[in-house]
């Protein structure tokens, strides 16, 4: 339950995310396992982020929710879109 909740979350922000501050016109949401994870991809085609900008609570909260499940969260951005990939476990930790 409590990965699922995290991929819900960390889905539903970057989403937010992009549609709020991107400026993009395409975003892409791919969700599957790749075990021995649940791996989740949002991609944008909009602006990036600047390396000027302010880390927001946003993305924090997306690395602490993946953190918390032992799972990694990798964002990249370029002038032409950012891609939030997070990797969750698909089995409960022990």
């Amino acid at each position: 339950a409590a990965v699922a909740a995290a991929a819900y979350l960390i889905t539903s922000e970057a989403l937010t995310n992009a549609m709020r501050h991107s400026g993009c016109e395409h975003c892409q949401v791919e969700l599957g396992p790749e075990a021995p994870w649940l791996l989740i991809t949002v991609a944008d085609d909009g602006a990036g982020i600047p390396e000027s900008a302010p880390r927001g609570v946003g993305l924090t909260s997306m690395r602490d929710r993946a953190a918390e499940v032992g799972g990694l969260l990798e964002v990249t951005t370029t002038a032409h879109g950012t891609v939030v990939r997070a990797h969750l476990p698909l089995e409960a930790r022990s």
